[in-house]
């Protein structure tokens, strides 16, 4: 039974004073729910708040999973790449060494040979060592030949018994790879 009917039961009829206790009712209903949503519609909102929160659950899992993944992998094992380092620098030196000591018997040459003089005056220009060169003495000594090679110095068949071979020795990708990096 309704407010309005309940009050035409006792013969209430003024409707002012109806519609005044109908909106009374209602304000305390209101206050007493905290609102006018339907059980229905609440429910359906409940719901989809259950859901959402229990889908941000899964998705807060899934990004500490990705995240202890993502560490994993950019952990860097410093030993390792130190010792790589050492190592790539080590195999780079050899390859240097190599390619200067070819270089380094074209520059030592008895007095009697044809281009003593000339090679003699450049001599200076080079760094040399008691004990092995340092990887930068070596790339220091192979820039500093190079004019030399440019300008035909060596190019005499006077020098061809000691005339470094040119060719791949299968390591130009390491050399050129350590230059990239900075080597």
């Amino acid at each position: 039974m309704s407010l309005q009917e309940l009050l035409k039961q006792y013969e209430i009829n003024n409707p002012e004073l109806i519609e005044a206790v109908d909106q009374w009712v209602n304000e305390k209903l209101s206050d007493e729910n905290g609102s006018k949503i339907p059980k229905s519609r609440f429910d359906e909102v409940i719901g989809q708040r259950n859901k959402l929160r229990e889908e941000l659950e899964e998705s807060a899992a899934t990004i500490a999973t990705q995240d202890e993944k993502l560490v994993q992998y950019t952990e860097i094992d410093v030993d390792t790449l130190q010792s790589e380092n050492k190592q790539l620098t080590e195999d780079i030196r050899a390859i240097y060494a190599t390619q200067w000591q070819n270089y380094a018997n074209m520059l030592d040459v008895s007095e009697n040979h044809p281009q003593y003089d000339k090679i003699n005056r450049i001599r200076d220009d080079f760094r040399y060592s008691d004990s092995e060169l340092s990887l930068e003495d070596l790339k220091f000594n192979l820039q500093a030949i190079q004019p030399y090679l440019k300008a035909g110095l060596f190019d005499t068949t006077d020098f061809d018994n000691t005339r470094p071979q040119t060719g791949d020795t299968g390591k130009t990708n390491l050399i050129n790879m350590f230059k990239q990096f900075g080597g």
